[in-house]
């Protein structure tokens, strides 16, 4: 990745990490353990993804950098339960909720700053904005699909990668806003 920049006509205010089930568990390894990757990113999403407890609460997490994150996840997922931890195969997991909140502390936000739980514009999830009172943190949100399990299909296929991209281009643009204001602050205007 560090290459790609040289290679590559590569905008590095524009490079975004996802990934589903497994694929969100790698996002999840990569905020914890790589003290470059986060750097490198303007925010990350984890479709239907699970952190194990134990791995999350151990000396790779610790020092985890603040990035922009959201979690989407299926209300009724029987393998990584929305709101509970939960044991698999040996391996305790945290809540898909829980995950989020670890995300959120990581930048710098506490529980009580977070914003209440709302329904989202398309009706299918509920969501929760986890540093909605914290000035200046990275946005963490997380959102959970009503009556679905582990499954990208539904509620219509193709629905979590339009969210993790409608996440990703409400980064990129409150990040665009805050440069041209800050530009011009810069250039002595309001």
């Amino acid at each position: 990745m560090m290459d790609l920049r040289g290679r590559l006509s590569v905008n590095t205010k524009q490079i975004l990490l996802s990934g589903e089930s497994a694929g969100g568990m790698m996002v999840q390894a990569l905020l914890c353990q790589s003290r470059i990757i986060p750097k490198l990113i303007t925010a990350a999403v984890d479709m239907l993804g699970g952190l194990g407890k134990d791995y999350a609460l151990g000396p790779a997490c610790k020092q985890s950098p603040p990035v922009a994150f959201f979690k989407i996840h299926g209300v009724k997922d029987p393998f990584i339960t929305w709101n509970k931890d939960i044991l698999v195969d040996g391996v305790n997991f945290i809540s898909a909720i829980g995950g989020a909140q670890l995300r959120a502390a990581h930048n710098g936000c506490q529980p009580n700053q977070a914003g209440p739980w709302y329904t989202d514009s398309t009706g299918q999830m509920t969501c929760k904005e986890l540093c909605r009172y914290t000035p200046g943190a990275k946005r963490v949100k997380v959102c959970g699909m009503n009556d679905v399990a582990h499954d990208t299909d539904h509620p219509w296929p193709g629905f979590v990668y339009q969210q993790a991209w409608k996440f990703f281009n409400d980064v990129l643009a409150s990040r665009s806003a805050v440069s041209a204001a800050a530009a011009r602050v810069e250039r002595g205007g309001a």
